[in-house]
């Protein structure tokens, strides 16, 4: 807002030292077409370029670590899956009441995993970006800003 009213201003004085020339409203509109459109769109760009990053080695990771846990699960005992409470000699009710150990640790595989690299991304760029906020709030209000960024800091 402040670069575009700062354009609006500049362009009065200008229009002032030279008033036989026209108005040119092109800085003001592409200003006000990057602060509404651009910003927003570089944001939703970024966000979803950080998603499908996540997704592509989330997906990767998950399958590794399924195939890899399958591969132990081969070697296992045959009767290492938890018995049911309920009738020990009914072997059809075991076998579809009793969780499969592969799928358990799959949907925890999956489950830890989705959202990891987002999380990192965003930990890593979280810095940088609070220090571009504390360097805007120090330009506008000095030392206040300062002030307020500290009481805003865990002790």
């Amino acid at each position: 807002l402040e670069v575009f009213m700062n354009q609006l201003v500049a362009m009065g004085e200008y229009h002032e030292a030279h008033p036989e020339e026209p108005r040119s409203y092109l800085e003001a509109s592409l200003i006000i077409f990057i602060g509404v459109f651009g910003l927003p769109m570089l944001y939703r760009s970024a966000s979803i370029l950080v998603t499908l990053i996540d997704g592509y080695y989330t997906q990767m990771i998950c399958a590794g670590l399924a195939s890899v846990v399958f591969e132990k699960a081969l070697a296992l005992p045959a009767g290492c899956a938890p018995r049911s409470a309920e009738d020990p000699d009914d072997e059809d009710q075991q076998h579809s009441s009793t969780p499969n150990v592969i799928q358990i640790v799959n949907v925890d595989i999956i489950m830890c995993w989705s959202g990891l690299f987002k999380a990192a991304i965003m930990l890593v760029l979280s810095p940088l970006m609070i220090l571009i906020l504390l360097s805007m709030l120090v330009a506008r209000i000095h030392f206040a800003g300062l002030v307020g960024f500290l009481y805003c800091v865990p002790a």
